[in-house]
């Protein structure tokens, strides 16, 4: 580790994004311009994580490739901003967790009238206070009761409508419905505490804000595509298949599926074998969207490129089986979140996030806002 002087321009930031599943570590320095539309992967680096059976070897396996991922940012990350003649270290540490390793519970609440009601801020305090709270019984009945060691990532509001409208300023209105969506996101105590030593270790002065994969997904599609009111979010890695359904403009507690990939094209037999299994497993995935009714038409896919270009025909064919009618599969790595004509990156998405600061709650910050100007 060594120490930068000088200063950048204020319209430059500097963090660390660090996407962490159960087979593999990505970790890049991004480069976020406030004039540019994507962000800049400086320095990129990918540890794999080795496979083993049992729970305590998982969690051991993991925490040395943590840390071997910190000392790669140390060494030849922090040497390659020093190449660029970039003079400052990063300020964020953005961490996003995936599933098995991540939960994202969603609840939400409504209040309805036949009479129209004034929309205030003690409305919202009480919605969101309720929507947390049921929340946190789902967890305790769903998770906690698995003696998971757990700990909270984040807790935020992630939809709002008013009428049966999406909106990030609600207050003032007259409604006869309000609806808010309140997410949970937790992992595990060992990776949250493991984070917090490599931060204090590497980059003692940086912030760090951890989440997982699926909550960042989400706020980075719909920025992306903000008039989505129905839709699947779905995240693949070598190992499983996570979903999120959103209804009307709300997001629903995510679905995961460990499942193997097929990963070798060149293999017919071991290819065809793993399909034939995955199709079955997925269709089921899709059958089961946790509220019985018929999945949203649209479906957009993060994953690995090893598994993409499989993967899509797979959810194609599996979504028709389940449902009896076509679903659209959209590739948000290349679609979304990099410049036209790139490699796909796994990091990709979660630089986006950084770029836009979607890891930060803004639905009551700007409401209140608004409220200034009205």
């Amino acid at each position: 580790m060594f120490l930068f002087g000088g200063r950048e321009k204020s319209s430059e930031t500097l963090g660390v994004v660090l996407d962490i599943s159960d087979s593999v570590i990505n970790i890049g320095i991004v480069l976020s311009k406030e004039d540019q539309p994507l962000p800049e992967i400086v320095w990129s680096y990918q540890e794999l994580i080795t496979a083993t059976q049992t729970p305590k070897g998982r969690e051991s396996r993991l925490t040395i490739s943590l840390l071997n991922a910190f000392m790669e940012l140390s060494n030849t990350g922090f040497a390659a901003l020093r190449k660029r003649e970039i003079t400052k270290l990063p300020t964020l540490i953005q961490v996003a967790i995936t599933a098995p390793l991540a939960y994202t519970v969603a609840r939400t609440v409504s209040v309805t009238s036949s009479k129209p009601f004034k929309v205030t801020q003690k409305l919202f305090s009480e919605l969101e206070k309720k929507a947390a709270n049921e929340a946190k019984k789902s967890c305790a009945s769903q998770l906690l009761t698995k003696d998971l060691d757990l700990e909270m990532l984040s807790n935020s509001t992630v939809a709002l409508s008013v009428n049966g409208y999406p909106t990030h300023f609600p207050f003032k209105s007259t409604a006869t419905e309000v609806k808010l969506c309140q997410m949970i996101t937790l992992s595990s105590k060992k990776i949250v505490n493991e984070l917090n030593k490599l931060r204090d270790k590497i980059l003692p002065k940086a912030e760090i804000d951890m989440d997982s994969f699926m909550s960042i997904y989400f706020r980075a599609v719909l920025e992306k595509a903000p008039n989505t009111t129905e839709a699947c979010f779905i995240n693949s890695t070598l190992k499983g298949t996570e979903l999120m359904v959103l209804r009307d403009s709300l997001p629903v507690s995510s679905t995961y599926l460990a499942i193997e990939m097929p990963t070798n094209p060149r293999s017919k037999a071991v290819s065809t074998a793993t399909k034939n299994v995955s199709l079955q497993e997925l269709t089921t995935l899709f059958k089961n969207t946790g509220d019985g009714l018929s999945l949203p038409k649209k479906m957009y896919l993060h994953s690995t490129s090893l598994v993409e270009s499989s993967l899509i025909s797979l959810l194609e064919t599996a979504s028709k089986s389940a449902t009896g009618v076509a679903h659209q599969v959209h590739s948000t790595i290349t679609e979304f979140f990099l410049p036209t004509g790139t490699s796909p990156d796994p990091l990709a998405c979660s630089a986006f996030v950084f770029h836009k600061k979607l890891y930060e709650d803004r639905y009551i910050e700007e409401s209140l806002n608004m409220l200034k100007y009205t």
